[in-house]
């Protein structure tokens, strides 16, 4: 999960914005096209999705973090949060803000 310490967007020019909610990451493999489609999804708390959008990644591009983790799967998803992060943070409406994978 990411976490946000002030209002954010999850697409570049997006006008929505969130407050500080918890990002939830699902991450899936589509071997057929190189790609993992990550599933953001905004949520008030455990069961109420507010907002969702999807980034594509290529597995370079998940392959560039080093995860952390005791499984192979922890690794790749803590690899895919730390990407989701690296996006967030590179969206113009989203500087100054601090996400954080807890």
């Amino acid at each position: 999960m990411i976490t946000a310490n002030a209002s954010y967007t999850l697409e570049e020019g997006r006008k929505v914005f969130f407050e500080s909610l918890d990002i939830l990451c699902t991450p899936t493999v589509h071997d057929d096209s190189g790609m993992v489609r990550v599933q953001m999804d905004v949520r008030v708390d455990a069961g109420t999705v507010v907002g969702s959008a999807i980034l594509e990644l290529t597995y370079a591009e998940v392959d560039a973090f080093t995860g952390t983790g005791s499984t192979d799967v922890e690794v790749f998803y803590n690899q895919c949060e730390q990407a989701v992060d690296d996006y967030l943070s590179g969206i113009t409406e989203n500087s100054g803000v601090t996400f954080t994978i807890t």
